[in-house]
């Protein structure tokens, strides 16, 4: 099998396109249809279906599609030691919530980085449902915000629990006069979009008062459009607590005593049960679970 069929393959998987993945690799739009005919051919199998001027992988495409990564990154680990490079050298494939890459990993990748130099991170933040999908097809590592998740198909590592607030402006009467839920009645909130987890938790929240059919919704796709929106007085924000620290600390925004205790929402490390894992997203890991486990308090609530 050539090595260079397989590249060509996930590339297309990626992009759904056989036009974008000439492109990207640099190959003439034939070059790529041949390849893909060449490994059909010896796979035996049809692995696109062509729907007009749309393409997408077949049943036996996205069965095979997880292999593929595997055994480029089995070729990439074997170069790598034959040419007598560090174990941990070669690509780790990291998906993300954008709200994690910017408030919870910046020190974990400057830790990894300064132990794996040799080491390439991608990392991709995503959306919830377009993690669940990656882990699939291209990801080595995902690290989700959830409640705990429990699968058949899923390794998952929590790393820490997260704490969810009612934010508003200082000024607020309920900021300073203490929450009346019946008061949330009159209040616009200031939420994410309908799959993030913090949401949901918030609803399922003011669903057990009896409120969710009279809460008034704004809905922003931005952490920091939420925190200016709530700032300036629009509205009451949910937010994780890891991104309003600072507001907090300088009086920006005031939390509402509001307890999410019964509904609990993790940051976990998550990859495939069948992918293997490589010596550098094995180190990736370790990292990863030693930073939370040394530097954050909410690590050992867990």
């Amino acid at each position: 099998m050539d090595f260079k069929y397989l590249e060509t393959f996930c590339t297309v998987a990626q992009e759904l396109s056989f036009l974008k993945a000439a492109e990207k690799l640099n190959y003439a739009q034939s070059s790529v249809t041949a390849h893909i005919q060449h490994l059909e051919k010896e796979m035996g199998i049809t692995l696109f279906e062509r729907n007009g001027r749309t393409i997408g992988l077949t049943g036996p495409g996205q069965r095979f599609l997880p292999f593929a990564y595997q055994l480029l990154s089995l070729m990439n680990e074997a170069k790598c030691a034959a040419l007598g490079k560090s174990d941990s050298s070669g690509i780790i494939r990291v998906g993300m919530l954008e709200s994690l890459c910017i408030y919870r990993f910046p020190l974990v990748l400057k830790q990894f980085h300064d132990m794996h130099p040799e080491a390439e991170v991608q990392l991709k933040p995503s959306t919830y449902s377009d993690l669940h999908r990656a882990l699939l097809e291209d990801l080595d590592l995902a690290i989700i915000t959830d409640d705990r998740i429990h699968s058949n198909s899923l390794v998952t590592m929590p790393l820490l629990l997260e704490k969810v607030l009612l934010l508003t402006h200082p000024g607020h009467i309920l900021a300073r006069s203490g929450l009346d839920h019946t008061a949330l009645e009159k209040e616009t909130f200031l939420l994410t979009e309908p799959s993030c987890r913090y949401r949901k938790l918030f609803e399922q929240s003011i669903a057990e008062r009896g409120l969710i059919s009279v809460v008034k919704r704004i809905e922003l796709s931005s952490i920091e459009a939420i925190k200016q929106c709530a700032i300036n007085k629009l509205g009451i924000a949910v937010l994780p607590e890891m991104a309003v620290l600072s507001e907090l600390l300088d009086g920006r925004l005031a939390a509402l005593n509001m307890d999410f205790s019964k509904h609990r929402l993790y940051t976990q490390l998550v990859w495939h049960k069948r992918r293997w894992k490589s010596p550098a997203v094995q180190a990736f890991i370790d990292v990863t679970t030693r930073f939370f486990s040394q530097n954050s308090p909410e690590a050992n609530s867990i």
